[in-house]
């Protein structure tokens, strides 16, 4: 679509091909086919050897842009051998822009037949340009396809398009006769799907066409007058490079091969085409060689067999990818409604021009939007009523409703197993309330096993006796039906002729199962828990002969010795946190936590650090004075588990000294964030050493804690071996 109709085909998205039967999931599949550029359904070049169900029609909408600089006037690819009558001679690169819009609509009145319009309207703007605006309105393509039924030849599928291409003139309204264009083009298509989602998701197009490319006759006019104005015996002046991208003008025709390949997926339909249009000089049109645009060569100079030689090769030739995806994300809301997102990137034809070929975009963005609509209002196919099953009347139900409960407590036990002795029927489980429910028991006596963690074994009987038979139901005797009973009490099998009541004997309503209610209590066992643990050193060795006191969630101490492997066993603790100490020749003293679980065993591994020979902590003055550091995880008052060792040392010169009856833990930071946020983690880490502390047995009334944030630095804050200095834990002895 241009006044001389060179490169575009028309307005749409991708397509994602399906059969065009007349079955209605036929039909709804269909529904995703869209027009490509042309107007005709396919990707965005390529055209499909198909359409969409018969009776659908499509309308598509299609927004192209581009900007670039360099493009048509670019000094570092032209030499001086050329006369410069495109770009300036100041050798200036070009600026150079693009937008365009087409409108398409495409309609299958046929299974077979598929015709389309399409109209585009665009605008080029160039730096270089004279004038640098050019605007082409109202391009028409006139499209007819014809293809072979769906599914004829597996999968495959072949036909062919002709098109007309209406082009305006130039510089005034209506349409050039002379521009008049054409394309004729056989397609095929390749499609691995199989109904029923079946196959391989993949669709390949391929068309191979000759267009009649008439366009420039729409610009003849211009080229004459403006040779005139040289008035040197010159009767044609060809228009420029820049005139001849912007008003898409070919002085020649073109065989075309384009090929794309898509994945048509549910929602996402990716897609990728070569396509490239051959120059063929079936106008015997003459290159002026003097008056050729600066940069411009002849066709008949190019050799487009190869590169070599006078020519250029095939980097004349104007070749395309393209690149892009339809998305159809509301195929419920909004039935046959699909977007798509496609770029085009110039191959060849970008740098390297002929004066008998529009140049080749170096890139392109579309953005397009379509609607597929069938005609053929949308069938639900509605499934015959079933027959009516004969009434049966179902057998009375016996079911066994149990209750399992502590024994003398009302509360339920969940997560029971409640087994049949004899194993007539499957093992039940209890619900959250401790309740359970059983199948059909024939009449006799059955007992349960009840089994449940934290429980005794029990067991609990039920008698399951015969269900009583249905009553009957009222009206007359068996036998005595009447439209109304006009000879009430006839023999069975006699009707009456009129009104009456109690005659007609409906079968008897269905019977409600009847249910034996069953109490099981079951005894609770002790509700204590065991620790099983190991006394271990750093190597990972049993540490043999260690005490371990325990303090259980009630305060009790109690103390065992490990065996000489290390292990110990500690029975009958009360749930909850449970508090162990270890003491052994050699090693620092070590608390650990860990919950003690009713009726589990608790599992505990308690790694002993050994005794340091030159030791870290010493009470100097009125300080105990630690020779290493607390460490803490980064702006935290988490304490990181190699200063475990350190922290047991002062603990154990607290536990040798019960003169210390008061000590300060002061938390103290550098100068890095804010005061406030200083302040509060100072405090923050002074009570985690605190807390530490009791927790390896110090009594909480010896220690306080207390945060002097960054207001006690012991070294200028200007360094960061100084910060590292400031950033400390110090144990100041208030009491003795």
């Amino acid at each position: 679509f241009s006044a001389g109709g060179s490169g575009f085909e028309g307005s749409g998205s991708a397509t994602t091909p399906a059969p065009a039967g007349g079955g209605a999931d036929e039909r709804e599949l269909s529904l995703i086919h869209q027009n490509n550029l042309s107007g005709s359904t396919g990707l965005l070049r390529t055209a499909y050897a198909g359409s969409g169900a018969q009776g659908t029609f499509r309308v598509g909408f299609m927004f192209d842009w581009f900007s670039t600089s360099g493009f048509l006037c670019d000094p570092s690819n032209e030499t001086e051998a050329f006369v410069p009558t495109t770009c300036s001679a100041s050798d200036r690169e070009d600026e150079a822009s693009h937008v365009g819009g087409v409108f398409s609509l495409s309609a299958t009145p046929l299974s077979f037949l598929e015709a389309y319009a399409s109209i585009r309207t665009y605008a080029n703007s160039n730096s270089e340009g004279t004038p640098q605006l050019l605007q082409v309105l109202g391009d028409t393509t006139l499209g007819v396809k014809a293809f072979t039924p769906p599914r004829f030849a597996g999968p495959l599928s072949f036909g062919g398009e002709l098109q007309m291409l209406l082009l305006n003139g130039s510089g005034d309204v209506g349409l050039s006769g002379g521009a008049t264009s054409a394309a004729i083009r056989a397609l095929s298509s390749l499609d691995l799907r199989k109904p029923g989602g079946k196959g391989f998701p993949l669709l390949v197009n391929l068309n191979l066409g000759y267009k009649i490319d008439n366009s420039g006759a729409a610009v003849e006019d211009v080229e004459i007058a403006r040779a005139a104005a040289f008035d040197d015996g010159r009767d044609f002046q060809p228009i420029s490079r820049v005139e001849r991208f912007g008003l898409g003008i070919n002085k020649v025709d073109s065989f075309q091969t384009y090929l794309g390949a898509e994945v048509p997926l549910s929602i996402v339909q990716p897609f990728v085409e070569y396509t490239i249009d051959i120059p063929v000089n079936r106008q015997g049109y003459e290159c002026h060689n003097n008056s050729v645009s600066r940069g411009d060569v002849c066709l008949g100079l190019t050799d487009l067999s190869n590169s070599g030689g006078d020519g250029a090769g095939f980097s004349y030739v104007p070749s395309r990818i393209s690149l892009g995806a339809r998305v159809s994300p509301f195929k419920k809301a909004f039935r046959g409604l699909s977007g798509l997102l496609a770029f085009d990137i110039g191959v060849t034809g970008t740098s390297a021009f002929v004066e008998e070929v529009a140049p080749q975009a170096p890139w392109t963005l579309y953005l397009g939007l379509g609607y597929a609509f069938d005609t053929q209002e949308k069938v639900v196919e509605v499934a015959a009523p079933a027959p009516a099953a004969p009434v049966v009347i179902p057998a009375p139900q016996t079911l066994v409703r149990g209750f399992v409960h502590e024994q003398n407590q009302p509360t339920g036990v969940p997560n029971a197993i409640v087994a049949f002795q004899g194993a007539s029927q499957p093992p039940l489980a209890t619900g959250a309330d401790g309740r359970f429910l059983s199948r059909h028991l024939e009449p006799g006596t059955y007992t349960f096993e009840i089994t449940a963690p934290g429980f005794k074994p029990g067991t609990c009987t039920a008698t399951v006796t015969a269900a009583a038979p249905p009553a009957p139901a009222a009206g007359g005797a068996p036998g005595q039906f009447g439209a109304g009973g006009a000879t009430p009490g006839a023999p069975g099998g006699q009707f009456g002729a009129t009104g009456g009541a109690g005659q007609f004997a409906p079968p008897p309503a269905p019977q409600g199962p009847s249910f034996v209610d069953l109490d099981c209590p079951v005894e609770a066992l002790p509700r204590t828990g065991n620790i099983v643990g190991q006394v271990k050193d750093s190597g990972g060795s049993g540490v043999g002969g260690a005490v371990v006191t325990i303090t259980d969630s009630l305060g009790k101490e109690q103390r065992v010795t490990a065996d000489g492997g290390g292990n110990f066993r500690v029975d009958n603790l009360p749930p909850g946190d449970t508090s162990m100490r270890v003491e052994a020749s050699g090693f620092m003293n070590h608390v650990s936590q860990t919950e003690v679980r009713a009726s589990e065993d608790a599992r505990a591994v308690l790694n002993l650090n050994k005794r340091p020979k030159n030791a870290l902590v010493k009470i100097q003055g009125n300080e105990i004075k630690i020779s290493d550091k607390i460490l803490f995880e980064t702006d935290s008052a988490k304490i990181l588990g190699q200063s475990s060792a350190l922290l047991e040392e002062v603990a154990e010169v607290m536990q040798k000294n019960p003169n210390l009856t008061l000590v300060e833990i002061q938390g103290h930071t550098d100068n890095t964030g804010s005061r406030d946020r200083n302040q509060r983690l100072s405090d923050e880490r002074a009570n985690a050493v605190r807390s530490w502390l009791v927790k390896a047995g110090i009594a909480g009334s010896r220690l306080q804690a207390k945060g002097y944030g960054q207001d006690r630095p012991v070294a200028p804050n200007v360094t960061e071996g100084n910060r590292s200095k400031n950033r400390r834990v110090q144990f100041i002895i208030l009491k003795k």
